[in-house]
This record gives C-alpha cells, structure tokens and sequence, in this order.
C-alpha cells in the first residue's frame, strides 16, 4: 500500500467521526478569507459583494420576468430552480456580510481569537525548527514566532449559517444543472435560463478553489434536508391541487405524484446516490484546493 493511499484513508476515516457533523472550527475566520494569501482582504471583500449583488439581482430580475409571463406569479416559488437561486443568493448575502464585518473589524484593529493568538519571543540564537501538539514554532535568525493551534475560538452563529447554506448551495446547483439541460431545456436559449440553470453551478464550482471555507463529508446531510423539504413541499403542492406555470397538475412532470413509481425512484436515487456523489466530488475539489495551496506556497 504506497504512501498516498494510506494518506486517503486516514483522511476519509477522520472525516466519518460524527463529531464532523457539527458546526464548529477551531479558526472560524476561515469562512471569511481567502485561501490564496496574496489577495488582498479588500479584494476579497469586493468579490464577496459582487457575487451577492450579481445574484441578488438576478433573483430580483427572474421574479419580474416571471411574475410578467405567468398567469399566475405566485407559480414562481414552487419550481426548485427558484428555491436555489433564492438559497443561493442567500448563501452569498450571508458570506458577503461576514466577510465585510470581519474585515470591518480588522480595520478598526479589532479581530477573532484565532487571528491574534501569537506568542513572540526574542532569542538571541537560532534553533532548530520543531513543533508539538500544542504548538507551532518558526524560527528565524533572531526571532521565534509561537503560533497558538489548540485555542478554543467560539464559532459565530453567522459563519455556522454561511457553513450550512454553503452546503447546500453546491449539491442544490449541480442538481439544477445536470437534471435542468438534458431533461427540461427546451431549446430557446435566454439568459435568465443560463443563469440560473448554468451559471450558478459554475460560480460554485470556481468558488470552492477561492475560498477557504472547510468541507466535510457528514455535512451531506445539509443538501438532504434541503431535497426533503422540497420534495415534501412538492408532494403537498402536487396532491392538494397546485399547478404549474403551464396549467398541468404537477410542478415537474417526472414528479407527477398521481403515478407515484416515477417520481419516488428519482427521489430515492438523488437521496442514496446524487446527493452524496456530490458531497464526496466538493470534498475532493476542496482536498485538490488543498494541496495546489500547498505545492503554490
């Protein structure tokens, strides 16, 4: 068994412990930066905001158009494409107001526990680099820098929530993406059918390599409860008497619940297989950010 394989699975069977299914980090500043050192804070402040106001707007336009063509605007919050783009920009609106409140503060000379924890100590001679459970030591000609890592830093509520809609923004928008252009695409292109159909799941992907907010496996349950809640609501909609923008007795028509088979094998198939598939394929892009950051440095 070579190297990089035992490397693998001490990485997998770390991330099955179930205390990864809580919220919690030992540097929550982590949901508010960037992972790439070089960009400056600023910078990341502006693409956070940029984002929340590109989708924002986008939100604001697709409920105008929308509310325009159907005969019926309330129709246009029981399609599941509208729910993720309102989770979407609500993901991004939470990670903007983080990021420039953190950043905030950072101006002011303010910061988190973990973003000031150093112990620096004059010495007059060099010593050998080494490092313990509790610490980090770098060491240069003249000056030891101690880097406190088991620090007990409260996660804010607001990173918890940016942690949560960031999970399951990214299966929620593959989702869209890969059942949208092969089974619903109609082939009349317009924009608001690119952005929120294709762009969505584009901008997350890019994002995973930008940020440097953690991923764990178990919080494939995020994503779960999002398709549950929908799928229920979609169940009661459905069986109540609720139509679709078109005037048919279903919002989807491979989720007719008058003939149940269809619609139940999909569901079970995205809750068994697409929604963890998912989860496993951020967690590898997230592993990959890891060790490009590590081979860039």
């Amino acid at each position: 068994m070579t190297e990089s394989t035992m490397g693998w699975q001490q990485v997998i069977s770390d991330e099955l412990f179930l205390s990864k299914l809580k919220l919690d980090v030992t540097s929550p500043s982590v949901f508010v930066k960037c992972q790439w050192e070089r960009c400056p804070p600023l910078a990341f402040v502006v693409y956070r905001l940029c984002l929340a106001l590109y989708f924002l707007s986008w939100l604001i336009y697709t409920g105008y158009e929308k509310g325009i063509h159907y005969k019926n605007p309330s129709v246009f919050f029981v399609y599941f494409t509208h729910w993720v783009l309102i989770l979407l920009t609500s993901s991004m609106m939470v990670s903007a107001g983080a990021t420039l409140y953190h950043y905030l503060l950072r101006s002011r000379g303010e910061s988190w526990a973990d973003d000031i924890t150093f112990d620096i100590q004059m010495e007059q001679q060099s010593a050998s680099l080494a490092h313990d459970q509790d610490s980090r030591l770098y060491q240069g000609e003249d000056v030891t820098v101690r880097v406190i890592t088991n620090v007990k830093v409260e996660t804010p509520w607001y990173c918890k929530l940016s942690w949560v809609l960031y999970n399951m923004t990214f299966s929620a928008t593959i989702l869209v993406f890969l059942i949208y252009w092969p089974l619903l695409y109609d082939g009349h292109f317009m924009g608001t059918k690119f952005n929120n159909h294709a762009m969505t799941a584009l901008v997350m992907l890019a994002d995973v390599f930008v940020t440097k907010i953690p991923i764990r496996l178990l919080h494939m349950v995020y994503p779960l409860v999002f398709v549950t809640v929908y799928t229920i609501f979609n169940i009661i909609y459905s069986l109540s008497g609720g139509l679709n923008a078109y005037g048919s007795p279903y919002i989807y028509k491979f989720l007719d619940w008058r003939k149940p088979l269809i619609p139940i094998t999909v569901v079970a198939c995205l809750g068994v297989v697409g929604i963890p598939v998912l989860q496993v394929t951020i967690f590898a892009l997230y592993r990959l950010r890891l060790f490009l950051h590590k081979r860039c440095r």
